[in-house]
């Protein structure tokens, strides 16, 4: 596969520097990095310099807060994802990603509607809005991402633990209210 893989790196997710528009891609076949340079010439443009020494800084730097960073996101999305099972007794489920911070995760549609939340709109939408409204926890209606994700809710799961822990106490009102 690697002759065939062209990877693609992003400073705001490796060194958790959101907002910063710094990237790079590794190809080995010369005459596919030229044609990639053409293109990223003609469309990636006016990253000011400040960003792009403080990305020459990050890969020049040690490397150990990569691991210690994904490690600590591993964590962060363990806690989140058993904190969901306790919280929602299984009214929101999915298995934890191997390479995201964000939970994507179904919503059971027989509690949606014990919950009175399935009115025949947007179930992903009726939920969240519902979410947000009681718990004032932030997520993402799994219609946003397309048609295919109806009936899911994305959460970040990057905040820090207390964070997440605070959102999943906030979030237990929902479900105690809805059952």
């Amino acid at each position: 596969m690697y002759e065939r893989t062209i990877p693609i790196y992003t400073m705001s997710k490796t060194y958790a520097v959101t907002g910063v528009r710094v990237g790079y891609i590794a190809i080995k076949d010369k005459t596919i990095r030229a044609r990639a340079a053409k293109v990223a010439l003609y469309t990636a443009s006016n990253v000011c310099s400040i960003a792009q020494y403080g990305a020459i800084g990050a890969l020049e730097g040690p490397q150990d807060c990569i691991e210690e960073f994904k490690t600590e996101l591993k964590i962060r999305r363990d806690l989140f994802y058993a904190g969901l099972k306790d919280v929602t007794g299984g009214a929101l489920f999915g298995e934890p990603p191997n390479g995201a911070f964000y939970a994507f995760v179904k919503i059971d549609p027989a509690w949606a509607k014990s919950a009175g939340l399935d009115k025949g709109e947007s179930l992903s939408w009726t939920v969240v809005e519902h979410i947000i409204k009681v718990s004032r926890v932030g997520c993402v209606p799994g219609l946003d991402f397309g048609p295919a994700s109806e009936g899911y809710i994305r959460f970040c799961t990057c905040r820090d633990r207390k964070e997440l822990t605070g959102a999943l106490e906030s979030m237990r009102q929902v479900f105690q209210k809805s059952a």
